[in-house]
């Protein structure tokens, strides 16, 4: 499926005396007599630019021993893993740096996105917070990538934040009285919600009877890119993601990972332990 971005159009007149007809530049279109901007190649350019710098700080993770190491592998839950059919202390290195990695990278690659959205979406800022001006209204966004990013617990502290965040902008002056508006974000949603929410805490909540009433708007999945960037979704934007340079952070993960190998067999001989997970346990208690 094509994706085009169809914010900025103008009518195309008919040929006539009055009104010539106009030549297309290369980055123009006409569908049913609108002319439409693309600038789809441009937009994607930078998505890739940017992607290709996340795997660039990706490799650069992996070949940081300070970073993850041994000891960060033995500081997960060894237990864990055995109870879910972990058998070796190589199987053990394989489990423990896969979920390392994970939640390292979540966090970079949501400042990823929040920084692409901003880089290709008109009136948008990333200053640490993503602003856009939409309608002649600005809104402070709280971006996440998916809805179980939070849960009942910090969902309303994340609400609490982001009307601070709002309270902060409406206390600089506008000479235009601009409306300053909060809306909470979801990069991926298998719905496209737009709507306007009030967050009413229950009765027996007293912690968060401050944001009572507090008013924001809600927008997941194709809504949110819509409303942004004019493509559906991430998919729509990154239609091809052969064209990402990986070679050098596919190479420097499996250095890592042989890396991680090797301190682990090492490890275990200098202990005078064997490769079970009882042995990975001993050492543990050990090192750590």
């Amino acid at each position: 499926m094509a994706f085009a971005i169809k914010r900025r159009e103008r009518h195309l007149p008919m040929d006539t005396p009055s009104h010539p007809s106009i030549t297309l530049s290369s980055e123009q279109r006409v569908e049913n007599g609108v002319v439409y901007t693309d600038d789809v190649a441009r937009q994607r350019a930078i998505a890739y630019d940017m992607l290709r710098e996340f795997s660039a700080k990706r490799a650069a993770y992996y070949r940081d021993s300070s970073k993850i190491n041994l000891k960060k592998l033995l500081g997960k839950d060894v237990i864990m893993f055995a109870a879910r059919g972990v058998a070796t202390a190589e199987e053990l290195v394989l489990e423990a740096f896969r979920a390392c990695e994970s939640s390292s990278e979540e966090t970079v690659m949501g400042n990823l996105w929040q920084a692409l959205i901003a880089a290709i979406s008109s009136d948008t800022l990333d200053t640490g917070d993503m602003m856009t001006v939409r309608d002649g209204a600005l809104y402070v966004c709280e971006l996440k990538s998916q809805v179980n990013t939070t849960n009942s617990a910090s969902f309303p502290q994340e609400l609490r934040e982001l009307k601070d965040k709002c309270e902060t902008q409406r206390r600089f002056k506008r000479a235009s009285n601009q409306q300053v508006l909060p809306a909470f974000c979801v990069l991926r949603h298998n719905k496209a919600i737009d709507e306007i929410r009030t967050y009413q805490p229950d009765e027996r909540d007293q912690a968060n009877r401050d944001i009572a009433g507090f008013q924001y708007r809600y927008l997941t999945g194709a809504a949110f890119w819509q409303w942004l960037t004019g493509f559906d979704s991430v998919e729509g934007l990154i239609d091809d993601v052969s064209r990402i340079e990986i070679g050098e952070v596919r190479q420097a993960r499996q250095e890592c990972i042989d890396r991680l190998q090797e301190e682990m067999r090492r490890a275990l001989e200098e202990n005078s332990l064997g490769d079970t997970m009882n042995d990975v346990q001993l050492l543990k208690q050990r090192l750590c």
